[in-house]
């Protein structure tokens, strides 16, 4: 019920690496690692993954040299048995470590942190450019080798990412042992098809706060705000309304405490100052919600 695959991470760089930052980026790849049965149940549906543990096999120093082990645990033979079965039909591998499947989606993954961080931290265009054309690059591999299209493939990557901003931050970390070398690689692999370029790895910021968010809040003053679903037993669940000025689409609404709802009762519109919730995204931020702070009239 176990799948045991060894993954090569290789930092081509010449120069001395503090110890912290070695374990901080293994520590960010195990969690990067974590990250993947989400986008392998994706890629194989019906898969079941309960846990996955991720081993050191070997490190050397100098230009660090790692040998992962990861472990996927299945609930039963017949999940594991199933899986084969899949990825064999679909990218005609036996299992995980026959074909690059594994560094592909843990490769796409740390590109698309990458990506996250630099639109939203403070890269410059150049610097977006550079990452985004090599995590379209690994996209490309991966949907290749697993069958499916290039659209597909971004999607189970993307949709298996809970927090893009926990993942921007793994990615910094991960990356930064080679950010003070100009001509070290990343390689995933021994023959060193699979790999990050110097110039992406200069790309991504050097670090990022503890603190990031992918939401943030922003307060509007004096807005006009449609009713379209109200509940007086909650404060918290069941109102929706629509702010022209936000969005033509309906948000969720929270009612700060010393609002009385009864007072909404019969009202289609009114003005009132609010505080909206936007979760960063590709094609823009989405207001997720609104707190109705004040009713104007």
């Amino acid at each position: 019920m176990e799948l045991s695959v060894t993954q090569n991470i290789y930092y081509s760089s010449e120069k001395k690496i503090q110890l912290t930052q070695v374990a901080e980026s293994l520590l960010a790849l195990e969690r990067i690692i974590c990250r993947t049965p989400a986008a392998l149940e994706k890629l194989f549906p019906d898969t079941q993954i309960e846990k996955v543990y991720v081993y050191i096999d070997k490190l050397e120093s100098g230009s660090i040299y790692e040998d992962i082990v990861v472990k996927f645990v299945f609930g039963s033979q017949e999940n594991l048995d199933d899986f084969i079965l899949k990825s064999r039909n679909a990218c005609g591998m036996e299992t995980l470590d026959k074909k690059p499947i594994l560094k592909l989606l843990i490769l796409s993954t740390i590109l698309f942190g990458g990506v996250y961080a630099a639109s939203y931290f403070g890269s410059s265009k150049e610097s977006k450019t550079v990452i985004q054309n090599q995590y379209n690059y690994a996209i490309k591999l991966g949907s290749e080798l697993s069958g499916t299209s290039v659209e597909q493939f971004k999607d189970i990557i993307e949709s298996s990412v809970s927090s893009r901003s926990s993942l921007a931050k793994d990615t910094t970390k991960f990356i930064r042992p080679a950010k003070f070398d100009k001509k070290s690689f990343i390689y995933f692999d021994i023959e060193k098809e699979v790999f990050i370029p110097p110039e992406v790895i200069r790309a991504v910021p050097a670090s990022l706060r503890e603190d990031i968010s992918d939401e943030y809040l922003k307060d509007f003053t004096n807005v006009e705000v449609s009713i379209r679903a109200i509940d007086l037993d909650s404060f918290k669940r069941g109102w929706a309304v629509v702010i022209d000025v936000i969005s033509d689409k309906r948000i969720p609404l929270q009612l700060d405490n010393d609002i009385n709802p009864e007072s909404l009762i019969g009202l289609r519109s009114f003005n009132g100052d609010v505080t909206v919730m936007y979760e960063r995204g590709e094609s823009g931020d989405i207001p997720k919600k609104v707190f109705l702070r004040k009713i104007i009239n």
